[in-house]
């Protein structure tokens, strides 16, 4: 099994790793393996690419208030 070393770890990182591993009752190497194995895995990076995707789409369409709509109806109608 390979053997993986960190060095120049943040304090406050190494911290939030230490919580999350004592709430999950892990120790804090098994804690990093199981954080890596999921932000690695295909369906947490399909998971983060759609949220991704979902963002720019929110971001770029307009919504219009029921009001606004209503109008745009009737406009469309009176051509």
């Amino acid at each position: 099994m390979a053997i993986l070393q960190m060095r120049d770890l943040p304090d406050e990182l190494y911290e939030k790793l230490k919580v999350r591993a004592k709430e999950e009752r892990r120790s804090i190497m098994q804690q990093a393996v199981v954080l890596l194995e999921e932000a690695l895995s295909e369906d947490h990076n399909k998971t983060r690419r759609k949220r991704a995707i979902q963002a720019m789409i929110d971001s770029k369409v307009d919504l219009k208030k029921p009001d606004d709509i209503v109008a745009m109806i009737r406009e469309d109608r009176e051509r």
